[in-house]
């Protein structure tokens, strides 16, 4: 963890160390103690990785306007590009890129509402940032793995749009206790009870569970591999203690490639078999008197868990989730799969 104090002044110093990596220690500072503590999140599990950030290796890159002007004079920039740079950057000019998160962009972007600017001139001002941000990400000139202007929601720029009301139509339906035994209890099969479980358990899709096989399931390691997944990319999920004794007899009994479940038989069309399911669950949630509730919505509860019982960055709860897009993990909360599970209740 990186040490932090603060000055009299009001401002947060952050003091980041790591042997083999860093060749000095790194200071950085801060207006607020949560921007301290997001960029300190951002930043450490590169160095846990050895891998050094541009700004603490020296770069030319310390503020804003610096990416801006580096993006300039590197870059075939359209003409109306040319033209809104040097406002940007002026307005940019001292803003330090360690104060580039999705908090930082939403802040400057209501301060550019509240000043009254014209929802066009504003998207045109986040469109030129994000366009640098994209070119040094590539360039390797930033230590970012996402791009948080990308994650602003549609409408952003709308006068009058309170920011509450950009996710309207996002379900944030969460399961409390007493709904989550009433649903146990009227859960029939065993294989009911385990899906309902790992879903609580993993935050994984569905499909992601009914599909698995068992040379899939590492018990030594803690670790599923999904293959198949809604996005098209693979990924392993830590076992959390509590899955990992409920697995142990399930998969004793199995055949390597033999499914876990029985809900699908490896023919049928999965979207059949999930919608076959879905119904099957909600018919399940009815019986319990739980109103409201889908399926899919143990995926939120299970991301929501996860950021509530652990102290995982967002870019490892990614990890977990196979969210490819943090601007949904931002709802949840302000890299090695197997080892994340010693870290997990």
């Amino acid at each position: 963890m990186a040490g932090k104090r603060q000055r009299v002044n009001g401002t947060w110093e952050y003091r980041f160390t790591r042997k083999g990596v860093l060749p000095k220690p790194y200071y950085a500072t801060f207006d607020t103690e949560a921007e301290g503590d997001a960029y300190a999140a951002r930043v450490e599990p590169l160095l846990q990785h050895g891998i050094l950030p541009p700004e603490m290796a020296g770069g030319e890159i310390s503020t804003m306007s610096d990416l801006l002007e580096l993006f300039d004079s590197l870059t075939e920039l359209s003409q109306s590009d040319k033209d809104l740079l040097p406002t940007a950057s002026r307005q940019l000019f001292d803003v330090s890129m360690n104060k580039l998160t999705y908090d930082w962009v939403e802040n400057w972007v209501a301060e550019m509402k509240a000043a009254g600017m014209a929802p066009s001139t504003l998207k045109k001002r986040v469109g030129i940032l994000a366009r640098a941000v994209d070119w040094g990400m590539r360039r390797e000139k930033l230590s970012l793995v996402t791009n948080p202007l990308r994650m602003l929601p549609k409408g952003y720029a709308s006068k009058g749009v309170e920011k509450e009301l950009l996710w309207a139509g996002e379900r944030d339906r969460r399961l409390s206790q007493t709904e989550e035994g009433a649903i146990r209890k009227v859960l029939v099969k065993k294989e009911e009870h385990l899906l309902f479980d790992m879903a609580l358990e993993t935050a994984m899709r569905m499909r992601e569970m009914y599909t698995l096989e068992k040379r899939q399931i590492d018990l030594a390691q803690r670790t599923i591999f999904l293959e198949r997944t809604k996005n098209g990319s693979k990924r392993q999920v830590p076992i959390s203690t509590v899955l990992l004794e409920m697995l142990k007899p399930v998969v004793a009994v199995k055949e390597s490639n033999q499914l876990v479940f029985s809900f699908w038989n490896g023919v049928e069309n999965v979207k059949a078999c999930s919608n076959r399911l879905s119904h099957l669950f909600q018919s399940r949630f009815s019986k319990a008197k739980v109103d409201n509730l889908h399926f899919h919505d143990l995926r939120h509860e299970a991301t929501s868990r996860i950021y509530e019982r652990t102290n995982l960055t967002d870019l490892e709860v990614a990890k977990i989730t196979g969210h490819k897009d943090l601007r949904m993990l931002s709802r949840y909360a302000n890299l090695r799969g197997s080892t994340l599970a010693a870290r997990l209740w």
